[in-house]
């Protein structure tokens, strides 16, 4: 017995049956009803790019920036990293009395808006290269970072080559630089 031949006892239900039997050959996008001689291909095809859109623009809006305030370890001095050009920047917006002894000693009379990285350049996902300036020894060197969550940063840099490398953790930094 096929569907189209089941006895129906209710008026309002062979209504309703007649009309489910009318939509069988109609394709759905959203709320429109498109005809049986469309292009259900293109409408699937149509669909599943804007859910790829949106899926992106998701990701992207939640990917965490390098932006920001970070204070080094040891809490002797605070980066701001901003737009500069059309790269990104970390210019040394505050820094303690050792430290800018340390780099008057380097060779750098003025620490504080001294920029230590320049160049950056987002590699992929989470990760930035660019040129790191070292001003206890007046050296600058390739640099990568690494955003390890929202708070934390991983400053890296090599003088020769790969040899001579050295790493440090930076912590995001809400508010004011100190006095």
């Amino acid at each position: 017995m096929r569907r189209r031949d089941i006895p129906l006892a209710e008026p309002e239900l062979a209504d309703a049956a007649s009309r489910y039997r009318g939509l069988e050959r109609r394709h759905f996008i959203g709320p429109i009803a498109v005809g049986a001689r469309s292009f259900p291909r293109a409408a699937t095809f149509i669909s599943f790019a804007g859910m790829s859109l949106l899926l992106a623009l998701a990701m992207m809006q939640a990917q965490p920036s390098i932006e920001g305030r970070w204070r080094s370890p040891g809490g002797n001095s605070i980066i701001d990293i901003a737009p500069c050009g059309g790269d990104l920047c970390g210019t040394v917006a505050w820094a303690s009395d050792k430290a800018k002894e340390d780099a008057r000693k380097g060779g750098t009379e003025e620490l504080i808006g001294a920029q230590l990285l320049t160049g950056l350049k987002e590699k992929s996902a989470g990760r930035w290269n660019g040129k790191l300036f070292i001003p206890d020894i007046n050296k600058r060197s390739n640099a990568k970072l690494e955003l390890n969550g929202a708070g934390q940063l991983k400053v890296s840099g090599c003088l020769i080559g790969k040899m001579l490398c050295k790493s440090q953790i930076w912590n995001r930094v809400d508010g004011p630089v100190p006095d």
